[in-house]
C-alpha cells in the first residue's frame, strides 16, 4: 500500500512539474510526518534542479 501511494505521489509530482513547475499538489493534512518530510524533500530537489522530469 505504501509503495503504491509513493508511486502515485511521484507521478503526480512529475506531472505537476511538467505542466506547472511551481504549483505543487497540496499535502494531505492527514499524511504521516514521514510522508510530509519525503514530499518536502522531493519538492526541494525539483526546485534545486536535482530532479529533471522528462
Amino acid at each position: 500500500m505504501k509503495k503504491t501511494l509513493l508511486l502515485a505521489t511521484w507521478c503526480v509530482l512529475l506531472l505537476s512539474c511538467n505542466t506547472q513547475p511551481k504549483h505543487y499538489a497540496p499535502v494531505n493534512p492527514n499524511a504521516t510526518p514521514e510522508a510530509k518530510a519525503l514530499l518536502a524533500m522531493l519538492y526541494r530537489s525539483v526546485d534545486e534542479g536535482k530532479i529533471i522530469s522528462a
